[in-house]
């Protein structure tokens, strides 16, 4: 996967379809890592996670990261993802939004994202 900014990502694991991790690179240090892991009671559900080194925030890396990971989710069988996120994580928000899916928040909690991929 490519984005503006060279950036590539690679996988860290084996071929597992109910899990995926990737990885992102500028200039061979590592930027950023994300993963998913399907649900064990919903099979096409998957929690997902993304970090970026502090320093590498509002790059545009993790938009690019979420949408690679949709992919291979999909192929998968994967139709949903789910985040924790704060709801004051403004930019983290912003990434679901701009990874093109439809997402909601249950009224119930505002730490919780879903998103059909």
């Amino acid at each position: 996967m490519f984005s503006p900014r060279g950036n590539v990502t690679r996988r860290w694991k084996g071929y597992d379809p109910s899990s995926c991790a990737i990885s992102a690179f500028e200039a061979g240090r590592l930027i950023g890592a994300a993963n998913y892991v399907r649900s064990s009671d919903q099979a096409e559900v998957a929690d997902v996670a993304i970090a970026l080194a502090h320093k590498d925030h509002l790059r545009g890396v993790a938009t690019p990261m979420l949408r690679r990971l949709g992919e291979a989710a999909r192929s998968n069988g994967i139709r949903y993802f789910v985040a924790d996120i704060l709801a004051e994580n403004h930019p983290m928000l912003k990434v679901t939004r701009d990874a093109g899916w439809p997402t909601s928040r249950p009224a119930a909690t505002p730490f919780c994202v879903s998103a059909w991929i």
